[in-house]
């Protein structure tokens, strides 16, 4: 989180663009983000704040036609309108966040196209911060009670809350300039994206491998399979116990076979039935969690659990447990401060971020 502070107040006067350039780098550098980014997406929020009627009173739709319209944001290929739309209702989502927190009495729906054009660049929860207090100041005559003028931890942890585990909603969208992490060979993972740093210490810790020599698909699903072996890989692949193999649907030959095998002896699954295991099914959030507490419950280091703060997660539930523990020990935060989506799909960037917060 960012301590530096930026009145952007004076931009809603100012006509000198360079100006404005210089005080968005200043505030971007501050978070450590790249200047290639800044400096498109201001050029982006500047063209559209100057265009024709951008800031009277239109149509959702009017108003992402202007945004499909910029120079630096390349939706060929991967949903043209489709996408901006699906971004700006996680756009719409990410601003109330912050206007909750700030307690500020203001519509939001001037706000919303900036926050949608910083997330089809793909900024960082503290951009986008960034974002919403440049666009306080651009915009005349909106007043947020101070947002233009500094920073508020609080708006930066909510945001970071919702956009680590959010759906794919709330993701960045595939840019032309996106610049892969360095060290990686993956264009497909961005500097800044929450799973960056898990994905390095994934492939470093060989608990994965990419999709191909190139990608990586931090939003491809993860099945059952895959998610214990990278568990099982995390956990320094141990060999099983000699033994039969209980599952009917887990051949010899099978990658995950080890992974399998140990997870069942070790009582961190018992499959699907007592005689399948499901490899290929997909796995969710509740279940990847649940491996997760098990190893650690086995070994006395499932301490430090909360009250979930969920509204989806009842005590009853199977995964209830695993769930409070992951929130008291910074595991996961949820898809929002009060949902966790147990029983979405867990994505690949998911899982090496639960498991690169567990045992990092």
């Amino acid at each position: 989180i960012t301590g530096t502070s930026f009145d952007f107040s004076d931009l809603a006067t100012t006509s000198d663009v360079s100006a404005d350039e210089n005080a968005f780098a200043t505030v971007c550098g501050s978070v450590g983000w790249y200047r290639l980014q800044y400096q498109d997406v201001l050029s982006d929020i500047l063209q559209y704040a100057n265009t024709k009627n951008a800031l009277e009173t239109g149509t959702d739709v009017s108003k992402m036609e202007k945004i499909a319209g910029l120079d630096h944001i390349d939706l060929d290929g991967v949903g043209g309108m489709a996408t901006i739309s699906t971004t700006w209702v996680a756009a719409k989502a990410a601003t109330s966040i912050v206007i909750g927190v700030l307690g500020a009495d203001v519509d939001s729906d001037e706000l919303v196209p900036y926050v949608t054009i910083g997330m089809l660049h793909g900024l960082t929860p503290d951009v986008v911060g960034v974002l919403l207090q440049l666009a306080a100041g651009m915009l005349p005559g909106l007043s947020m009670d101070g947002l233009a003028e500094g920073h508020y931890p609080e708006v930066y942890m909510s945001l970071m809350e919702y956009f680590d585990e959010a759906d794919l909603q709330a993701k960045p969208t595939q840019l032309k300039d996106k610049v892969a992490v360095s060290g990686l060979p993956f264009g497909d993972v961005a500097q800044g994206a929450y799973y960056a740093d898990p994905v390095a210490w994934a492939v470093a810790n060989d608990v994965t491998t990419g999709m191909s020599a190139t990608t990586f698909s931090p939003d491809a699903s993860c099945t059952r399979a895959q998610a214990l072996t990278f568990l099982w890989r995390a956990c320094g692949s141990p060999e099983p116990l000699p033994g039969d193999n209980p599952f009917i649907d887990v051949p010899a030959e099978a990658y995950y076979r080890k992974a399998v095998l140990w997870a069942s002896q070790n009582g961190i699954t018992t499959g699907t039935s007592v005689r399948t295991f499901s490899p290929d099914d997909v796995c969710t959030r509740a279940q990847v969690l649940t491996f997760q507490w098990r190893v650690r419950e086995k070994s006395g280091g499932a301490s430090g659990g909360v009250t979930s703060p969920f509204g989806d997660v009842a005590s009853g539930d199977y995964f209830y447990d695993a769930v409070s523990w992951a929130v008291g020990n910074g595991i996961t935060v949820g898809t929002s401060p009060t949902t966790f989506s147990p029983h979405d799909q867990c994505t690949r960037g998911q899982i090496v971020t639960f498991l690169y917060r567990d045992f990092v």
